[in-house]
């Protein structure tokens, strides 16, 4: 059975050739008119009075066509843009709800979230302050790492510290009069490869005007995803002002 192969459109010009394009026909019609306009002017003053009348002939056909060439331009530019405004519009209108639904309507405040504000760097933190900390914040399995600027700098989740905890080997008990053994540090945590891909794709950061289709494709198309950061301007080292869990963008797709 042949298959019927779909000839590809052709690509429309980008944004930046149709920009070019407008400004160039603009600049150069508005040139055309006033050197146009000069030489007229100036006939009018130098020649005789037939000369005069053919050069406001010229002048008034080719400001014509000028103005005609320039605002079918200016209709192109300006009618595609409403074009593709309207298009992506009425594509809305086909979507559920919850696709175009702003993140800022589902977010939980960050001033309201649970969290681990950091003191030092990773080395000065302790594994068993961060455990202490979840067990204070339970039965919350997850908490985002704070810095004093309000950057979200990680998100800690409880089976990621177990995992941690689990992988290493049960030490001998200090004999008296031994160096004690030093504490386990974020840092250490942060050096286990695995652990660490987890921590740097476990979340990603948005602004409050995305929508919770675009946060589902980063948790769909990133396996590690699991918590959306919302700064205003959408970039990781923004102040986090809001979050958006897994867990929420789903009951949120359901409904």
């Amino acid at each position: 059975m042949n298959e019927t192969k779909a000839v590809p459109e052709a690509a429309p010009p980008p944004p930046y050739f149709r920009d070019s394009v407008a400004k160039e026909v603009l600049r150069y019609g508005m040139l055309a008119v006033i050197f146009i306009a000069s030489m007229a002017i100036l006939s009018s003053v130098l020649s005789a009075e037939k000369t005069a009348a053919i050069t406001q002939h010229v002048f008034t056909a080719v400001i014509t066509l000028v103005s005609s060439w320039g605002g079918a331009v200016i209709a192109f530019y300006f009618g595609r843009e409403n074009f593709e405004a309207a298009n992506r519009a009425i594509g809305n209108l086909s979507k559920p709800a919850w696709q175009t639904q702003a993140l800022r309507t589902v977010m939980l405040a960050m001033d309201k979230a649970k969290k681990y504000e950091l003191q030092g760097a990773p080395a000065e933190i302790t594994i068993a302050s961060l455990k202490q900390a979840f067990e204070t914040n339970a039965p919350y399995e997850r908490l985002p790492l704070v810095n004093a600027e309000g950057v979200v700098t990680h998100v800690l989740h409880l089976s990621t510290l177990n995992k941690f905890l689990a992988g290493k080997p049960a030490l001998p008990e200090a004999a008296e009069g031994d160096a004690p053994v030093p504490e386990d540090t974020f840092a250490k945590l942060l050096a286990d490869t695995a652990l660490a891909r987890l921590l740097l794709n476990g979340f990603y950061t948005l602004s409050p005007d995305d929508t919770l289709e675009r946060a589902k494709q980063l948790m769909d198309a990133i396996h590690e995803c699991q918590d959306i950061i919302i700064t205003a301007d959408g970039k990781r080292e923004g102040r986090a002002i809001g979050w958006v869990t897994n867990n929420a963008v789903l009951e949120q797709s359901k409904a």
